[in-house]
């Protein structure tokens, strides 16, 4: 049976896998209830997907953030145990590189320089919401995910992004404000072409080795020009390197830009550390993300 019922599931490995053979291929179960899938990505590892159709006019998108592969399993499926008793279908995305190498943490969603996965994904979306008769798209994360989102929802018109605390620029992610351990992760096993030729263990803060490929890595970049979404950007203001780092330049090129009316920002006072919302902040800003949709269109 490829659709089960929600009140039968309690974690994702309730669900079997409809393995799909590549991305052009997928096709997305109408049925009311949970179905999940696994997609061939040649060079990009396997893209693990979960679909929960509630009959809802709301798909609610998730994409996780770093994932300790010491303490979590892969695939991941963020923010399913909270989504599960709210009134909206959501589909989550598991992120496919993370699967190609036992120590790779974070990835972004981005794919390999060969795969724009943040395209991809977002034409994933369309098929799923078009199967399940969703009309309003909302793309969420937290950090990592929060990057995924703000880049996904540039690609569907009418759609909105709901980041907490996000990286708004890859090659500016600094854990914990100084450590460049991701990126050099990143650099190592997913975008070597970067920076050939250049001692990982000796990146220089003023180098941006992702700007070939901006705007697919930097939402800064990509937010300086039309977009056809929206956004509801959340942050916790005791997060003092992502407020430096990521906000303050994101809200720069949005404040008197070409955007400024499709950008909302939003402040909340959470742990002085870099980490999720807690689910009643996760509850409110989903709510008023959900309003935000069905008040006006794009």
């Amino acid at each position: 049976m490829s659709v089960k019922a929600l009140e039968d599931v309690r974690t994702h490995h309730d669900v079997a896998e409809t393995n799909i053979d590549s991305l052009q291929a997928f096709a997305a179960y109408s049925n009311v209830g949970v179905s999940k899938y696994s997609i061939a990505i040649p060079n990009n590892g396997i893209l693990k997907a979960m679909l929960v159709n509630k009959g809802s006019d709301v798909l609610v998108v998730a994409f996780h953030g770093a994932t300790s592969r010491a303490k979590k399993e892969i695939p991941r499926f963020e923010w399913f145990r909270t989504l599960r008793s709210e009134n909206v279908s959501s589909l989550y995305f598991s992120d496919p590189l993370l699967e190609t190498d036992p120590t790779l943490e974070l990835a972004w969603f981005t794919g390999r320089l060969d795969l724009d996965l943040h395209v991809e994904l977002a034409r994933l979306t369309e098929v799923a919401a078009q199967a399940i008769g969703a009309k309003r798209i909302i793309f969420l994360g937290s950090s990592g995910g929060g990057f995924a989102a703000l880049q996904v929802a540039t690609y569907i018109e009418g759609s909105l992004a709901l980041p907490f605390s996000p990286q708004t620029s890859i090659s500016h992610y600094l854990v914990k404000g100084t450590g460049y351990g991701a990126q050099r992760k990143y650099l190592e096993l997913v975008m070597p072409e970067l920076a050939p030729g250049v001692p990982l263990h000796e990146l220089d803060p003023e180098f941006d080795w992702a700007a070939p490929l901006h705007p697919r890595l930097s939402a800064v970049e990509r937010y300086s020009h039309p977009v056809p979404n929206r956004v509801l950007y959340v942050q916790n203001t005791n997060d003092f390197p992502h407020v430096g780092q990521h906000l303050d330049p994101f809200r720069g090129v949005v404040a008197d830009g070409v955007n400024e009316s499709r950008v909302m920002f939003e402040r909340y006072v959470g742990p002085q550390a870099h980490n999720p919302p807690a689910q009643s902040e996760f509850r409110h800003y989903l709510d008023m993300a959900i309003d935000l949709q069905g008040a006006q269109g794009c």
